[in-house]
Order: C-alpha cells, then structure tokens, then sequence
C-alpha cells in the first residue's frame, strides 16, 4: 500500500484550510449582523458641519465676518440641504483679547 507523501499532504492540508476559510468568510458577509441602533431618529449621520480650528488656528481670520460667511457658503453651495446644519466654535472663544 502506498502512503502519500508529505507533498500530496501538505496540498490536502491547504486545499481544506482554503474551502474552510472561503466558506466561513462567505457566511458572515451573507448574513451580517445589523448595528444595534435605536429607531428614535436621532444621529442618523455623522455631525456634519465646519468647525473653526481647522480653518482659522485662531488667527487674524477668525472674526465674525469668517463665520457668516461659512454659514452663507453652506446654504449657497446647498450643503445644508443634505445635512450640513453645523458652524461650530470649536475654538478661539476663549482668547484673552476678544472684541465680543
């Protein structure tokens, strides 16, 4: 009787381990488990807006004038239509010299 070999083995081994894997990984993206969520209607985005710091540093740019304008440019460019309802002031409020 003839034993197969280390090679013909080995290749079985691998063949097995590949069918297993395939399979496995085609049955968790066949049946993914939802998130769990609650159904309030709440933070079904993102936030989703402009925040300051990453703009302005708290440079000279940051004034009233910049703000308006971001909140202009959101409606004007339709941003707000799709959920962009945020201008925050993330920073800079707190400066020692401030003129508001």
């Amino acid at each position: 009787m003839r034993r197969p070999g280390k090679l013909s083995a080995l290749l079985t081994s691998l063949t097995m381990t590949a069918a297993s894997s395939v399979v496995a990984v085609g049955m968790m993206v066949a049946n993914p488990t939802p998130a769990m969520a609650w159904e309030n209607g709440l933070a079904r985005t993102p936030p989703m807006g402009f925040n300051n710091w990453n703009f302005t540093h708290c440079n000279s740019t940051f004034n009233e004038t910049t703000i308006r304008r971001v909140a202009d440019a959101f409606v004007s460019l339709g941003l707000r239509d799709v959920g962009y309802t945020y201008v925050n002031i993330d920073d800079c409020w707190a400066l020692p010299q401030r003129n508001a």
